[in-house]
């Protein structure tokens, strides 16, 4: 089987998010939240074609941050969807969106 052609492969966007909140969570509660919030926003077919993923070992439960990979022609939806998120186990939070880039470490250094 021939390798894929990179001008082929769907192009992704790593777009990193800060917690605003007294609470501290899980790194599970975390993405949970913002796969329900993607999912819910976007509806289920988008979501998909988004191919929202967070990036699991870029979640810091100390300092309230991520990094969510996504499409890059659904990098605003994305970000909508993160900034809709008011809680997280009945404890209100802020989600901001820090800097989004095309390279993860670029976006893990901020």
């Amino acid at each position: 089987m021939k390798r894929l052609l990179s001008s082929l492969k769907e192009k992704k966007r790593y777009i990193a998010f800060e917690i605003d909140s007294e609470a501290r969570f899980a790194k599970e509660e975390i993405i949970k939240a913002v796969d329900a919030s993607c999912r819910g926003f976007m509806g289920e077919y988008e979501y998909g074609k988004a191919g929202v993923m967070v990036v699991n070992d870029s979640v810091n439960e100390k300092m309230k941050n991520g990094v969510v990979r996504v499409n890059s022609k659904y990098v605003d939806l994305a970000k909508v969807s993160l900034m809709m998120i008011k809680e997280i186990n009945d404890n209100k939070v802020i989600f901001k969106n820090v800097k989004t880039s095309g390279v993860l470490n670029k976006v893990k250094n901020k």
